[in-house]
């Protein structure tokens, strides 16, 4: 799995402290998304400007479509673990979709 980093409006401090904190979601995502395989994922983090809160989207792009979900929350850690969850509903649907019917 690829991942493409993107932040806007964030400071080297959160940026470090989401960096720190992702990296521990890593080995969950990448289960998540491994039978989905090519899997390319465009993750964005963005600081509002008028209001202390984040926005997390993850994007995940495989040979069985794309999956995107977005949580906005007043802490990194809390907008990274909701987006993921979004996520990983929309997987575990589509993985059951695939799965053929008796």
């Amino acid at each position: 799995m690829q991942i493409h980093y993107f932040y806007k409006h964030l400071s080297e401090e959160e940026q470090q402290l989401f960096d720190r904190y992702f990296v521990r979601k890593i080995p969950k995502l990448t289960a998540l998304v491994k039978r989905f395989e090519p899997v390319d994922c465009e993750l964005t983090v963005e600081r509002f400007a008028k209001k202390k809160a984040y926005k997390v989207s993850l994007n995940v792009k495989t040979a069985h479509g794309s999956f995107f979900a977005s949580e906005d929350d007043h802490t990194i850690a809390e907008a990274v673990d909701l987006a993921k969850h979004k996520l990983a509903r929309q997987l575990e649907k589509a993985h059951d979709r695939k799965k053929p019917s008796m």
